[in-house]
């Protein structure tokens, strides 16, 4: 094993430290890997990648987050008195919580990998109620409440020990698991340490904004949601770790009737779901996005102007698009991919979830948003 102090690593990672997570943060530093790898500096790579590993799971890369992950637990194998693998089982976390979003990842390859974590955590002494969370959100995402349910008592009864999340992160996880229920009412009360008591952490409130919203809506509380809009979005509008919030509150705007707002982010962000390889996340945009073109047609939308990435296949050099077209697109994109999940977790979640779309409509409600000018939002029931 070589070491080596090559002035370019420091250069480069000097640069990526001033960045937020990002692409382009995630480039810098797997462009340091690649020098440290041409020397072969196993120890500078190592380090190298426990830095990618965050910058690209906070930055809408956690495939490559997953991949040097993999590097790392290798050589922590391989060569156990220079690499210990205590160093990345914090990091463990992050990878094992991105697998369900990879459809070509098997069912039995993510129960490995949790089984694989839960042995390394006892090994080192740590508490295993985050892996008990892990499990209910598997649980979760292959819509099996029964199970999730069965599970969360053994998350939250679990010790809370070193290893454990952040408890912004657990109230926020709670949220979640609480909407995933039905339980809207409790989830909006557990919420409250994150909303008006200041609980917060890398994603926190961040998330929690995002996923309330629904839940308000249907609570009939639109006013409390479109608080929560304007405060949440700008706070995920830049990073890329966030599509799946985006979505949700794209769907906020296309029930509460803000078409045009609508229209703005189906602009911003359908690059971020063209381009990520966490498929349940393209999955949630597409569903927004079919649902904003539901309610764009319902309002007698027959076209929209977007300036759309040329990737996308229905690019027009014009800017006009079909409503319809779009609409057609989104349901076949979300449909293609409701089948790769409901295959590999033998379930049918993603279908029904794609079925029910257009039950939302129930819970529409014209609340626009205030514009510059006037600054008062209006509802019309």
């Amino acid at each position: 094993m070589s070491t080596t102090s090559d002035p370019r690593i420091a250069t480069l990672m000097e640069q990526a430290e001033r960045l937020p997570d990002s692409p382009t943060k995630v480039a810098l530093i797997e462009e340091a890997i690649r020098i440290a790898d041409s020397h072969t500096d196993a120890v500078e790579g190592f380090s190298l990648r426990k830095d990618l590993m965050r910058a690209a799971t906070f930055g809408g890369a956690p495939e490559k987050a997953l991949v040097a992950f993999t590097w790392c637990i290798g050589q922590c194998d391989r060569d156990p008195e220079s690499f210990e693998a205590e160093d990345i089982l914090w990091e463990y976390k992050w990878v094992v919580s991105s697998l369900r979003h990879f459809p070509q990842i098997s069912l039995q390859q993510i129960e490995d990998a949790m089984d694989d974590m839960t042995r390394r955590y006892e090994k080192a002494g740590l508490g295993v109620r985050p892996i008990h969370k892990l499990r209910v959100r598997l649980a979760m995402h292959r819509g099996e409440g029964a199970l999730a349910q069965k599970l969360q008592r053994s998350w939250r009864t679990a010790p809370i020990r070193w290893g454990n999340d952040c408890p912004a992160c657990e109230q926020d996880d709670q949220v979640d698991y609480l909407i995933f229920m039905g339980k809207d009412g409790r989830a909006v009360e557990q919420a409250k340490p994150i909303i008006q008591g200041g609980m917060s952490c890398a994603e926190v409130p961040h998330v929690t904004y995002a996923s309330l919203l629904l839940p308000l809506v249907r609570l009939g509380r639109v006013k409390e949601a479109a608080e929560h809009h304007r405060r949440g979005y700008p706070m995920i509008a830049s990073g890329g770790d966030f599509l799946s919030e985006v979505a949700e509150h794209l769907t906020f705007l296309a029930l509460t009737g803000n078409l045009d707002r609508g229209v703005t982010l189906l602009e911003k962000h359908l690059s971020w779901a063209l381009e990520t390889m966490a498929l349940s996340r393209r999955f949630d945009f597409a569903l927004a996005a079919r649902l904003l073109t539901i309610r764009l047609e319902e309002a007698g939308r027959a076209s929209v102007k977007l300036r759309l990435p040329k990737e996308f296949p229905l690019y027009r050099e014009d800017g006009t698009y079909a409503v319809a077209d779009l609409g057609v697109w989104f349901e076949q994109d979300a449909r293609s991919l409701a089948e790769q999940f409901d295959k590999r977790n033998g379930t049918d979640a993603f279908a029904r979830e794609l079925a029910e779309l257009r039950g939302l409509r129930q819970w529409a409600v014209e609340h626009l948003l205030s514009s510059r000018k006037d600054g008062k939002d209006r509802t019309n029931r």
